[in-house]
Order: C-alpha cells, then structure tokens, then sequence
C-alpha cells in the first residue's frame, strides 16, 4: 500500500500563477523529459496528463526529472490547472518543489 500512496499525484496548492507560453522558446509545456541540466535548470518539468479539449481547463502532473531512478518522483511533483483556450493553452502554475527546478517549454 506504501507504494500506491507514494504515487498519487500531489494536490493542488495556492497560489497558482496564470501563465501563457509565447516566442522562440515554446508555446507550451513540455510533454516529455529533457533529462538534467537542460532548460536553463539542474531539473526539469515536465506535463504528464492529458491535454485538455477546447475551452476546457483540467488538473494534471508536472513532474521535475531528477534522475533515470526517479523520471517522475512523487517528492519531485506538483499539479497544475491547464485550460485550453482553442489556439493555445494557459497554464496555472505553482512554484516547483527544488529551488535548481524550472519548467520546460517546446
């Protein structure tokens, strides 16, 4: 049972900061992993639920890759509201858990 509770997703925490993703760097949050010490940062985020349809706003996980034993640790985890607005997607975002933590965009 230790296992299955270390695995849920962790719960939504204030404040969010509402957030849209433009210019060179991305438009979006990343879907997969870009390993360590990429993105500007030691660990990087990444979305790992499913996008929402149109003019639909969902819960989902981004995880901070840490290490190849631990790509989506639950200590290394937060959730985050993504809504999507039809021709881009605005995502509400919590501070990651590591201070050396960002998000990654493509």
């Amino acid at each position: 049972m230790r296992w299955a509770i270390a695995h849920l997703p962790p719960p939504l925490v204030a404040p969010l900061k509402w957030v849209r993703f433009i210019g060179a760097s991305g438009t979006e949050l990343a879907t997969y992993t870009y390993g360590v010490n990429t993105c500007g940062t030691t660990y990087t985020g990444y979305y790992t639920s499913s996008l929402p349809s149109p003019s639909e706003t969902v819960a989902g996980t981004v995880c901070f890759y840490v290490s190849a034993t631990y790509p989506c640790y639950y200590l290394y985890a937060v959730t985050i509201l993504v809504t999507n607005c039809g021709s881009y997607y605005v995502y509400g975002l919590t501070s990651p858990p590591l201070s050396s933590a960002r998000y990654c965009t493509m």
